[in-house]
Parts: structure tokens; sequence; C-alpha cells
């Protein structure tokens, strides 16, 4: 169970990944909680969300079209043909985040991990993994209400 609202209000913008010159993520606040074994937990954060998603993008293989998928909760897939990651900048949970295509996640692995000590993860917290998992599927359905919505 969780419960969500969001500010998208932009508080900056980021080009990368090319640099092309266009916006590539915008800054903004999620608010929400989720119950992780029958407690309620914060999961309020800032996440830099792309811009370059194509919603309409129907993925054969689940026969959903990315905003259908967000409505269920999975990530929607990027332009490099795979699901777009959510990546932990400081890696803790519940910390900042940015939707990432997998490509770069796999290319800049070492870098983007670089802040914590092997065996340091909080995935190794069954407590904070969990509650990571159910942040991203309520994530994910957020941002399809916001898509909807007009935000």
């Amino acid at each position: 169970m969780s419960t969500s609202k969001g500010r998208g209000e932009s508080e900056s913008s980021i080009t990368c990944e090319g640099g092309s010159g266009s916006v590539i993520y915008t800054s903004v606040e999620y608010e929400g909680t989720v119950k992780v074994n029958g407690e309620v937990r914060d999961v309020s954060r800032k996440v830099y969300q792309r811009n370059d998603i194509d919603f309409e993008y129907f993925d054969e293989t689940t026969g959903l079209t990315n905003l259908e998928r967000m409505q269920a909760g999975k990530p929607p897939i990027g332009t490099d043909g795979n699901a777009i990651q959510l990546h932990h900048i400081l890696q803790k949970e519940a910390g900042p985040m940015v939707e990432i295509r997998e490509i770069t996640h796999q290319e800049y692995y070492s870098q983007l991990h670089g802040l914590i000590e092997d065996g340091a993860s909080f995935r190794n917290d069954p407590i904070l993994n969990k509650q990571y998992n159910n942040f991203r599927r309520s994530y994910w359905k957020w941002r399809a209400e916001q898509i909807v919505g007009g935000k």
C-alpha cells in the first residue's frame, strides 16, 4: 500500500547524455509513503525526470504503451530499447534519484556506484530493499498520473 503526492515544480534542468543542448532532466519533488511490514515509511525525495520518454511507445513484449506500463507500476522503455532505471544518486534509500537509461547505467556503473564500499548497499538491508521496491512501483504510477493530469 502506498500513498503519494508530488509537486511538479521545476527547480532546475540539466542537459547531459549527448549534450545536444536540449533539456533532458527536470528536477521534481516526490512526496509519498509506502508500507513495509505494516510500518508506514516516508519515501519523499528529489527525482530528476527524463524529458525524452516517448509515452506512446508500444512495447511489443508486454502489449502496453509506455504510459500503460507506468500506470501498472512498471518503468517505461527508453531510447536504448530497455526499461528506464531509477538510480540512487547518493546510493542511499531514500535519497535523490535520476531516471537513467539502462545502457548509461551499465556503461558508467563504477562511477555511478563508487560512493559506497562493496557490501554496503542499502539492498543488503531487507527493509530498505523492500521500501525501495514499493517506492519504485508507486513512483511510476505517480509519474503516469502527472502525464495524464497534464503536469
